[in-house]
């Protein structure tokens, strides 16, 4: 057997180990913990000729950034933070729009808890959602009531 075998056998095992764990603790899960909708692995149901080249996961949300520039949002968006333009929740990833706003390619992309940031190639951040702290990095947010919630739902860059 080659390290290379030794290597793939051996991690099987291992994952396999971690999965019965899973199970055995899904068991044993207080019966209150029903609200749990899943603890294991799933495969996303997404299907795209990209290939995925980068992930960041906010606190209830995920950014996927594709090898076509192409930047896809899913999970809570309570605040704004998927970028498409309203406070819908997104079951399954949603392409955020960036047309009009970004001038050069999405580099590295970025969840906070409730706002997402993204970096392009000509130095710009793009930032959308929660703005109540001031985190995305607009001047708006120097002339808001500190009493009002602001949501930014649509991507822009950062002032």
């Amino acid at each position: 057997m080659d390290d290379e075998d030794h290597l793939t056998k051996s991690s099987r095992s291992l994952f396999s180990s971690k999965f019965n764990n899973i199970e055995l603790m899904e068991s044993d899960v207080d019966y209150q913990s029903k609200t749990l909708t899943s603890i294991s692995p799933t495969i996303l149901p997404f299907s795209l000729t990209n290939i995925i080249v980068q992930i960041s996961a906010g606190l209830h949300h995920s950014i996927l950034l594709t090898d076509k520039n192409e930047v896809f949002t899913f999970g809570s968006n309570q605040f704004g933070q998927l970028g498409v333009g309203d406070l819908q929740n997104r079951f399954q990833p949603t392409k955020v729009d960036l047309e009009f706003v970004c001038q050069g390619f999405i580099v590295q992309i970025a969840a906070g808890s409730n706002h997402s940031v993204l970096l392009t190639s000509l130095g710009e951040v793009i930032t959308f959602g929660n703005n109540q702290q001031g985190q995305l990095g607009r001047r708006s947010y120097e002339f808001c009531n500190l009493n009002k919630f602001q949501w930014n739902t649509f991507p822009d860059r950062m002032d």
